[in-house]
């Protein structure tokens, strides 16, 4: 079971006072009843309006999943098609590469050499 499913949450409504009870939807599942915390009355999960709720929310969920895992393979196979192959062209790159990484450092020791401007007061403007 997939982090999604235990963190996504049903809206169920209270029959007696109307307020909006959210819960997670892997809790809705296995329970019940559910407290309304407005009025203390219980509200059955099994009833035809809650337990519709919870069905829909669990197929866009299921829907919702499916989708994200045809995404995920069709990018793994993508990746697998634009991966570099090993030739020449390659090591030249990397050699040219580790060159670059070496010069921000020259330039860095450069720039601590050159003296810093003295210090401005302003009383004196």
């Amino acid at each position: 079971m997939s982090k999604i499913m235990k963190d996504t949450h049903v809206y169920i409504p209270c029959p007696a006072c109307g307020k909006t009870e959210r819960v997670k939807l892997k809790w809705a599942e296995k329970h019940k009843s559910l407290k309304c915390a407005k009025c203390k009355k219980s509200v059955d999960l099994r009833a035809a309006p809650s337990k519709d709720l919870i069905a829909r929310t669990a197929t866009a969920l299921a829907s919702f999943e499916k989708t994200l895992d045809t995404l995920h393979a069709e990018a793994k196979k993508f990746a697998k098609a634009i991966k570099p192959k090993n030739d020449k062209k390659n090591k030249k790159m990397s050699k040219s590469k580790k060159a670059a990484k070496k010069r921000p450092a020259r330039t860095a020791a450069r720039r601590a050499a050159v003296p810093a401007l003295p210090p401005v007061d302003p009383a004196s403007l």
